[in-house]
């Protein structure tokens, strides 16, 4: 087999045998170190000098020079010269780039709104200039803070376009399905949200990152995303990396300058292992808790948070009032329809009224006068504790407390800007799922002596994994850590990391594929209340798992905006399905016969007491 190779300015270069090491690890820039020599000084690397690993013909690693260290020999030879070096990939390009438009002088921005209003008689939203979409395109929709979104549509849920003409369309659930029955036209100003995680990406290399030589052909769409606006503080890289985030992408670029912006299931490793396959050694694996999560606090935007609306009339003496509920958020203090100032009691001051977060008290300024019986206040406001969603799985907590002795509870908080409720809940119990047991990682090594593909391994790439000596069963394993170095100059060494795939392939991704969860009912809002979604009411789920066929009882009555998500688990039977007389009836009612398969059906209580599907069920089914 062909000895490495490493080229500095696409020059050939002496590499001293044993000093080449590569190391690479998702979300972090891959290095190269190695040491090469001149006998006769004939070229001294300098800082940005393209640096190359080749096996062959193979280019395996490529980046710029990011550091030398230049020495002789011996003082008696002193033009020959031994220089280490440190190259680093080309991600680097990025890191220096910041999120700023140096011709007009502002930071970056992107939106790709459109305001729409909606026909519930043909199911169509209209917007009030050409939206430029495809069928299949995905978009999010958001309304008024106001107002009120269409019936059967969710600020919460990324649609797929159908039925898209020059100014109209339909929005479903799935790639060319159903059209979403649209209940009710809305209220106020609705806004159809269709900028893209990956255009973002390729408007950022464009607008912040010009003249470096960097493709964007393998750049996907990635998440439905909204406004952005960067500071200047913010890097190319750290916008990239905060896209990627929204998305569970990664992204990272090759040897040949092509950014790559990805889902992480892109690709999958060119090997396999199994107890016999004979193509690694040193194997282990590594069993922890460390990162153990069955009880989940997901922390939403406010915006995404319902609001309440108090009413108080003065009688001449009051200069405070008790709201229902503890303030998480001011939203606006009027008087007679006129907007008051207000501001943080004991914080700030010259303002007409204050209020406190977490209490429920409202002060006027001693300056204002004094409401009498004819002067009517109005506080609107977000109760406190309201964007915070809590879930747990009840199961594994009994189940661990009973075996370590304790309360079982292992609690993590997680940001989910940008998403309603319900995606946070759903996020939450997708979390849950995957962090609940105890994790494998795994660790071992090969090299093109046993394994002649070892040498294309990268982070980010999926491998299948078995031994049954350390009782790892067949599996997927996601590679996060490679490292590569030589042996005695002649051919090379592989260390890998790997961890079980469903830890990183993003909680998103990951709910959508196991479409239910495990929890067995959930509240939205302070912990043990049922709080707001949007402008509407509450919100829960139930998860029933069928052993006779079943008539599906609400929980209970609704009111308008009310949210219900009902799981429902197939038996042996097979069995079927009905609703009581709280659900409205026009909706599919069919169910997979297969055992173990799940269906989810989504509703939203209206003004006349009954629950009304906002879209077609989803089902999955297990093996």
């Amino acid at each position: 087999m062909p000895d490495p190779i490493v080229k500095i300015g696409g020059t050939t270069v002496e590499a001293v045998p044993g000093t080449l090491n590569v190391s690479a690890s998702l979300g972090n820039r891959a290095t190269l170190d190695v040491v090469v020599q001149s006998a006769n000084a004939s070229f001294r690397p300098t800082c940005g000098q393209d640096i190359e690993l080749f096996e062959g013909a193979s280019k395996l690693w490529a980046g710029s020079v990011d550091e030398v260290n230049e020495m002789s020999l011996t003082e008696a030879a002193p033009t020959f010269r031994r220089y280490a070096l440190r190259g680093v990939t080309w991600e680097q390009y990025l890191d220096r780039r910041y999120c700023w438009d140096v011709a007009n002088g502002r930071p970056l921005r992107y939106s790709r709104n459109f305001l729409f209003t909606a026909d519930p008689s043909t199911d169509t939203l209209t917007t009030v200039s050409s939206h430029g979409l495809s069928n299949g395109d995905r978009v999010k929709v958001r309304a008024h803070a106001n107002g009120a979104l269409c019936g059967g549509l969710d600020s919460t849920i990324e649609y797929y376009v159908v039925s898209a003409g020059t100014s109209t369309l339909k929005l479903s659930l799935t790639s060319g399905g159903a059209a979403v029955n649209i209940i009710d036209a809305g209220t106020l100003e609705q806004v159809l949200v269709a900028n893209r995680a990956g255009d973002v990406v390729k408007a950022l290399l464009v607008d912040a990152a010009t003249s470096e030589p960097l493709g964007d052909t393998n750049v996907a769409k990635g998440a439905v995303v909204d406004t952005i606006l960067w500071n200047e503080e913010t890097s190319v890289a750290e916008a990239i990396s905060q896209l990627a985030e929204v998305s569970g992408f990664q992204w990272w670029i090759d040897e040949e300058r092509e950014l790559y912006f990805q889902p992480r299931t892109f690709t999958t490793a060119p090997f396999s292992l199994s107890s016999s396959s004979g193509n690694y050694r040193n194997f282990s694996v590594r069993r922890t808790r460390e990162d153990k999560v069955n009880a989940a606090l997901m922390r939403v935007d406010w915006d995404q948070i319902g609001y309440e609306e108090e009413t108080f009339t003065g009688n001449g003496s009051a200069t405070s009032w008790t709201l229902a509920y503890r303030v998480g958020q001011m939203i606006s203090v009027s008087v007679n329809g006129e907007k008051k100032e207000f501001a943080v009691w004991l914080a700030e001051s010259d303002r007409a009224y204050y209020y406190e977060e977490g209490t429920a008290t409202i002060r006027q300024d001693p300056d204002e006068a004094v409401l009498t019986a004819s002067d009517t206040l109005v506080v609107t406001y977000r109760k406190f504790g309201a964007n915070v969603i809590y879930t747990d799985d009840s199961a594994d907590i009994s189940s661990t407390a009973t075996a370590e002795g304790n309360s079982g509870i292992y609690q993590g908080v997680f940001e989910r800007p940008g998403i309603g409720q319900a995606q946070a809940l759903a996020d939450g119990d997708a979390i849950i799922a995957e962090r609940k047991r105890i994790v494998n990682e795994i660790s071992y090594e090969t090299d093109q002596q046993v394994e002649a593909t070892a040498h294309s391994l990268r982070p980010g790439q999926l491998q299948t994994i078995a031994n049954s000596y350390f009782n790892v069963s067949s599996g997927t394993y996601l590679i996060r850590e490679v490292s590569i170095a030589d042996v005695g100059g002649r051919w090379l060494r592989i260390g890998v990391k790997a961890i079980d795939a469903t830890r990183y392939i993003g909680v998103v991704d990951y709910w959508k594929s196991f479409a239910g969860g495990g929890r067995t009912a959930s509240t939205i809002g302070a912990a043990g209340a049922v709080s707001g979604v949007g402008t509407g009411g509450g919100s829960t789920s139930l998860e029933i798992t069928l052993a006779a066929n079943t008539t599906i009882a609400s929980p209970y009555t609704p009111s308008a905006g009310d949210v219900l998500y009902v799981y429902i688990t197939q038996g042996a039977g097979p069995y079927t399905i009905s609703f009581d007389a709280d659900f409205n009836t026009d909706f599919d009612t069919n169910i997979p016969a297969k055992s173990g398969a799940v269906t989810a059906f989504h509703f939203r209580g209206r003004s006349d007491g009954k629950w009304w599907a906002v879209c077609a069920p989803y089902s999955v089914n297990f093996d």
